[in-house]
């Protein structure tokens, strides 16, 4: 469990930036603690005396209003809860119980401080944190658990701004079913976000109204709208207002313009996270950051690009959060959806092992999650894996990318051992491997994925785990299929990189700071399939890469232990009687995976419902 619990602190935004050394050190004064189904793990009123993180499982918050308990927020894997009483001393404003088999991170109140006390960057972020958690108000009912705020910087002249914040409330509302409000600042008074098809919305001022009148300010709809009229000297009132708003609403998605100024100040302060909309994102972008470190208060978390329509400058030096294509409607609402299913913490990660040929069987598994409509908003991979997660990321087709590996596998085989590296460092020179992978995705980089993937490697130099979200495509897959011994190292911006498999053959620890759900595809074979497998195969047969390869993969085993523990479904398609270097039996392969994933098919569902 102290292992789980190190993957998941690790990759949590207050502990992210702690060192190895200072984690080990929390886990040292946590305990973890099981709770079974409508288990109590404390109640409304009760004293706080704890920190608690869930590790596994699922949680329900109750709040009691008109004397009954009602259920107000479920609590998901990675969430710190119990924060504010912790914090302020006041009793526990909500209940919380346990709606399934779950394991919770517990810390005593004492150490706990004196942990933050000794971390000044973990108790920055926490104050952001408790920044989006709603306090209960004398004599009245908790409503909202927590309220995400959402800032929408729009760059002068951007083309896009209305329909992204409108686009976005309007997915967000029907992933989640929450309660929505979209508000658009100014100190201008010039307001875009009036359809022509719905009634204008009435300006509410901040000069002249009390925050607390808001009723007939409001346009209901499924997501409400208000606009927000922002003079000179009464800017900063705009905090009062959203802290109203967030005692009736789960999200606040408001919009200003960057040549909005006296805005900007109130409106970083305010935000949970911001999104800065341009055409390139470069010196707007820059400005609004260097505003935000000059705020005395904490700000947002996350200050994120958002590209509106193509990027004119270098492919390869491109770096944002997402880019939305103007001219292609399915493409733009898909990129919504991805990030309106992020703040709703609906999202599910896809994670696809290493194992060389026995990774064709990663293309079964996609095929039978999209027959069966089961969304996928992150697949992260580990050298086969990797290649697979790219061409899904990139939007092929299920032949195409069965094709496409056929092709890759064939040359794999069939490449030249003769020429090695002098000084040796591999049988085959990176210079092919690239080759091999430039042919297939050429100059394309993670700018024009229409699917959110991560690529995972192993830095030699600080022997850690490196995962890849930018640059050229080709080359991040080489950096993760480079297996020592095999392949000559690939090097990139002076960085030595090899094999992902190395540490991350079953790369879940990739996905778990951005998806809630997880399901992983470990494609090593067990200990027994390798034993049955032996008595088919004569010892003469066995070639150099058979023994790296074997030996490689027994290393990886506990690796592959602890990672199923952190995922939700574990699909391990049956690998009897196929060898990791038959390239040529794609169609089995494939075969294989689509089993595996009609095995688990009950359980995923089970899983996307919940």
């Amino acid at each position: 469990m102290r292992l789980l619990a190190k993957e998941i602190i690790s990759a949590l935004t207050p502990f992210s930036a702690l060192k190895k050394r200072q984690i080990n050190d929390l886990l040292d004064i946590s305990l973890f603690k099981e709770y079974e189904p409508d288990q109590i793990i404390y109640r409304e009123n009760d004293p706080p005396d704890k920190f608690y993180l869930l590790l596994k499982g699922r949680l329900l918050a109750l709040s009691l209003q008109e004397g009954k308990s009602r259920g107000i927020e479920m609590i998901k894997r990675g969430t710190p809860f119990g924060l504010i009483s912790l914090f302020t001393e006041d009793p526990h404003s909500v209940t919380v119980k346990a709606l399934e088999p779950s394991v919770v991170l517990e810390i005593g109140k004492n150490d706990f401080k004196k942990f933050i006390r000794k971390n000044p960057h973990a108790a920055l972020e926490f104050s952001r944190i408790l920044s989006q958690k709603v306090k209960k108000r004398a004599g009245k009912p908790k409503k909202i658990f927590q309220c995400f705020k959402l800032g929408i910087c729009a760059e002068t002249g951007c083309p896009c701004a209305s329909s992204y914040i409108r686009g976005l409330a309007e997915i967000l509302y029907k992933e989640t079913g929450k309660k929505i409000i979209v508000m658009e600042c100014s100190s201008r008074d010039r307001f875009v976000l009036d359809d022509p098809g719905e009634k204008e919305s009435p300006v509410f001022s901040l000069a002249k109204i009390n925050c607390s009148d808001l009723s007939g300010f409001i346009c209901r709809g499924d997501w409400d709208r208000l606009s927000v009229s922002a003079v000179s000297g009464k800017v900063y009132d705009l905090f009062t207002l959203i802290n109203e708003l967030s005692e009736e609403y789960h999200y606040i998605l408001y919009l200003w313009s960057a040549e909005d100024e006296l805005l900007t100040g109130p409106c970083l302060r305010c935000a949970g996270t911001v999104h800065y909309l341009g055409s390139d994102c470069g010196s707007g972008f820059v400005a609004l950051n260097k505003q935000l470190k000059t705020l005395p208060s904490a700000g947002p978390g996350k200050t994120e690009k958002i590209l509106c329509g193509p990027f004119s400058g270098p492919r390869d030096k491109i770096s944002c959060y997402a880019s939305l294509p103007l001219n292609d409607d399915g493409a733009y609402k898909l990129v919504l959806r991805r990030i309106a299913r992020e703040m709703g913490n609906k999202t599910v990660g896809l994670v696809l092992g290493s194992g060389a040929a026995f990774g064709l069987s990663h293309i079964g598994v996609l095929k039978i999650l999209h027959q069966e409509n089961i969304p996928v908003d992150i697949v992260s991979g580990t050298s086969m894996g990797a290649l697979i997660a790219v061409l899904w990321g990139l939007g092929y087709p299920i032949p195409e990318i069965e094709d496409i590996a056929r092709e890759f596998g064939k040359k794999i085989l069939f490449s030249s051992f003769a020429s090695f590296v002098f000084p040796f460092k591999g049988f085959l020179k990176s210079r092919n491997l690239e080759k091999m992978l430039s042919d297939i995705f050429g100059d394309r980089t993670f700018y024009d994925l229409k699917h959110k993937v991560r690529v995972c490697s192993f830095d030699f130099i600080k022997r850690d785990l490196k995962i890849i979200e930018e640059g050229e495509l080709y080359k991040a897959v080489a950096a993760s299929c480079a297996m020592p011994g095999v392949f000559e190292p690939i090097t990139y911006h002076e960085q030595i990189f090899l094999d992902g498999g190395i540490l991350a053959p079953l790369p879940v620890q990739s996905v778990i700071d951005y998806a809630t759900k997880v399901i992983a595809v470990n494609v090593t074979p067990s200990r027994e399939e390798i034993v049955r497998a032996s008595k088919l195969k004569k010892y003469k047969k066995y070639t150099i890469l058979d023994f790296i390869f074997g030996s490689v993969e027994t290393m990886q085993r506990e690796l592959i232990e602890d990672a199923k523990k952190s995922a939700d479904v574990v699909i391990h398609p049956d690998l009897s009687r196929l060898s990791w270097v038959e390239f040529t039996k794609v169609e089995e392969f494939i075969k294989r995976g689509e089993q595996a994933t009609l095995d688990h098919l009950a359980e995923i569902q089970k899983l996307i419902r919940e």
